[in-house]
C-alpha cells in the first residue's frame, strides 16, 4: 500500500546561511506545509563524505495520497538498489594516490542500507566495499545477504627518472579485476572472491538465486558464474570465453540468459558491431553460448547504456530495441528466438518525421534516439519517441495508427 519517493537535493554551497537551515537541509512539502527534516532524520555514510547533495527518501500511502514518513542520506548516492525490504544506496569515493611506490586500490563504493516497512523508513547500517559499481545489478540482497560485484582498479606507483638527469617522476600503471563481495545485513564481509579476471573490467552482472553470471571484457568476453550457496564461501563455477561482450543480460525463461552487447576481434579487441548472445545457463558450471547473431552495420544502441531501452518478453518471444545504421538512421530492431537461431521479425522506423501539405518529409528536432522505447499491449506493439507514437499489429508487423506529438 506504499510508494516510496527517492529524489536528489543539491544544496546552493555559496547561498548556505546558518540561521535558515532550509539553505542547507532538505525540505518536505505537503499539502503546502514545507517542513525542515529534522536532525535525527538525517543520515551519512560511515567513511566520511564531502558532496553538497543529499538523497531523500519519502513513503506515501498510495490510498489516501498520506505522507507516512521521511529520511534523508547525506551525500546522495551514485546507484540505487530497491527489494521489498531494504533500499541500498552506494557512493563511489576515488581516492588520491600517495606520492611513494607501492600498489594502492585507488576507489571504494560506500554503502548504506535503509529499511522499508508499512511506510517506516529505518537506517540500519553503513559499509562499503572495493572498487566500482556500474549500475543497480551490481546489487542484489538474497536471503538476508547483499551481494555486489565490482570492478577493483589496482594502482603502481613507481618513480622513473628522465634520461640523463637526476629528476625523478611518478608513473602510475593500472590493473583492472573484478571482485564479487557479499555482506551480511549489518553490511559486515560475509565472503568475497577478489583478483578475478586480471586487465579486464566488469561490463554486466545478473544474479540468480545462489548463482551470478557476470561479464568482463578486455579483447575476449569472460562470462563467469559464480555459487553464492555459501555466503561465507563463494565459489567460481566456470568461465566461458566469447568474442565481444555483453552491457546487459536478461533471464529468458527455461534455463536460458540473453546477452545484449558489442561483437569485438579477439586480437585486437576493436568492436564489430552489436551483437546478441542466448547462453545455455541450465547447468551454471557449464554454460555454453547456444547461439548469437551479430547485426551487421549496426554499431550503437542506447540500450548499452540504458537497459529501460531494451524490450524483452519471454513470454511473447521477442527483444526490441532501437539502433543506428551505418547511415546515421534510427531503426526499431525486433528479434524472436526460436530455440536454433534469432530471427529479425521487423525493423520499424521510428516516428521522427512528419509530412506536410505537399508530403514533403520535415524531421521534427525533438527526435532523439534516446527516448524511443517500445512495448506491447496484448496484440498491439507500440512504439514512442519525444515525436509521436505508432501502433502496429504484431503478428505482421503493419502500421495501423499514428499520433505525432
Amino acid at each position: 500500500d506504499y510508494v516510496y519517493l527517492v529524489s536528489e537535493c543539491y544544496i546552493n554551497t555559496n547561498n548556505i546561511v546558518k540561521e535558515e537551515p532550509d539553505t542547507y537541509v532538505p525540505t518536505v512539502v505537503y499539502n503546502d506545509k514545507t517542513t525542515v527534516l529534522p536532525a535525527d532524520r538525517i543520515y551519512c555514510y560511515n567513511y566520511g563524505e564531502d558532496s553538497a547533495s543529499y538523497s531523500v527518501i519519502g513513503s506515501f500511502n498510495y490510498r489516501d495520497g498520506a505522507l507516512c514518513d521521511s529520511a534523508s542520506l547525506f551525500g546522495g548516492a551514485s546507484q540505487i538498489y530497491c527489494s521489498k525490504d531494504n533500499i541500498i544506496f552506494t557512493k563511489y569515493n576515488s581516492t588520491e594516490l600517495p606520492k611513494e611506490e607501492g600498489s594502492y586500490s585507488s576507489a571504494y563504493t560506500d554503502i548504506s542500507r535503509l529499511e522499508i516497512s508499512g511506510g517506516k523508513i529505518e537506517y540500519k547500517a553503513s559499509g562499503k566495499v572495493e572498487g566500482e559499481l556500474e549500475n543497480q545489478f551490481f546489487i542484489d540482497e538474497y536471503d538476508g545477504y547483499f551481494r555486489f560485484v565490482t570492478t577493483v582498479t589496482e594502482t603502481t606507483v613507481t618513480k622513473q627518472k628522465y634520461a640523463n638527469t637526476d629528476k625523478e617522476i611518478f608513473v602510475y600503471d593500472s590493473n583492472p579485476s573484478a571482485c564479487l563481495t557479499v555482506l551480511d545485513k549489518d553490511l559486515k564481509l560475509c565472503g568475497q572472491i577478489k583478483d578475478l579476471a586480471q586487465g579486464e573490467r566488469v561490463y554486466s552482472v545478473r544474479f540468480m538465486g545462489d548463482t551470478a553470471y557476470f561479464v568482463t571484457f578486455r579483447r575476449t568476453d569472460p562470462l563467469f558464474s559464480a555459487d553464492l550457496s555459501d555466503p561465507k564461501n563463494p565459489k567460481i563455477l566456470g568461465e566461458l570465453k566469447i568474442p565481444g561482450f555483453s552491457e546487459y543480460m536478461y533471464p529468458y525463461g527455461n534455463g536460458l540468459l540473453l546477452g545484449f552487447g558489442m561483437d569485438a576481434d579477439e586480437s585486437t579487441g576493436r568492436t564489430n558491431g552489436l551483437k546478441l548472445s542466448m547462453f545455455d545457463i541450465s547447468n551454471p558450471a557449464d554454460v555454453k553460448e547456444q547461439n548469437k547473431t551479430v547485426l551487421d552495420g549496426y554499431d550503437y544502441s542506447p540500450a548499452l547504456y540504458n537497459h529501460k531501452a531494451m524490450l524483452v518478453s519471454n513470454g511473447k518471444n521477442l527483444m526490441g530495441f532501437a539502433a543506428y545504421d551505418r547511415y546515421g538512421n534510427t531503426k526499431y530492431l525486433i528479434y524472436e528466438y526460436t530455440g536454433d537461431e534469432f530471427v529479425r521479425k521487423a525493423v520499424l522506423t521510428p516516428p521522427y518525421a512528419v509530412q506536410n501539405s505537399e508530403n514533403n518529409i520535415i524531421y521534427d528536432s525533438c527526435f532523439s534516439s534516446e527516448s524511443i522505447r517500445g512495448l506491447f499491449i496484448n496484440n498491439d506493439f507500440y512504439l514512442v519517441s519525444d515525436c509521436g507514437l505508432l501502433v502496429f499489429d504484431m503478428n505482421t508487423f503493419l502500421q495501423t495508427a499514428r499520433i505525432d506529438f
